[in-house]
């Protein structure tokens, strides 16, 4: 088995120019982590949720006595206020350009050996230039595990 076999040929897609505001729109519509950005049509990188919510959180400085400073309400209103102000951002800074991707003639070994030691929940699945498929670690899985037994 190839990873053409079980990928899932459905995926959501978001143009580099697109706002915060319209990746967390895509990311509640559609209920991924993940989003394939694209540039003119071919494959710019993967936006995921993380790097969405990482970008909204307040810039504090790393010193412990800026952070005892003020107070966990003044904390938690930064936190609001960042998503007003950043509504309109692009979301171009935050795409991760150059992600670990599938081709679709990679053996299911090689996917599940790279998406198990890097953590990675979900791969695009790249083919001149072009995503045509993304993979899960529970479509993976699924496929594995909904195998027949081999015959004796």
């Amino acid at each position: 088995m190839v990873v053409a076999d079980v990928m899932d040929t459905s995926f959501a897609e978001i143009p580099l120019t697109a706002t915060f505001q319209r990746a967390a729109e895509l990311f509640v519509e559609t209920q991924t982590s993940d989003l394939v950005v694209v540039d003119d049509g071919r494959y710019a990188g993967i936006l995921s949720e993380g790097d969405l919510l990482r970008a909204l959180l307040p810039d504090f400085e790393e010193s412990t006595a800026t952070l005892a400073a003020i107070s966990m309400d003044e904390a938690q209103n930064r936190f609001l206020d960042s998503g007003p102000f950043n509504r309109e951002r692009t979301i171009g800074s935050l795409v991760l350009t150059q992600p670990v991707s599938l081709s679709p003639r990679d053996p299911l070994l090689i996917a599940a050996t790279v998406m198990a030691s890097e953590h990675i929940r979900r791969l695009p699945v790249i083919e001149d230039g072009h995503v045509i498929g993304m993979l899960s670690r529970a479509k993976l899985s699924w496929a594995l595990l909904s195998r027949p037994e081999p015959s004796p």
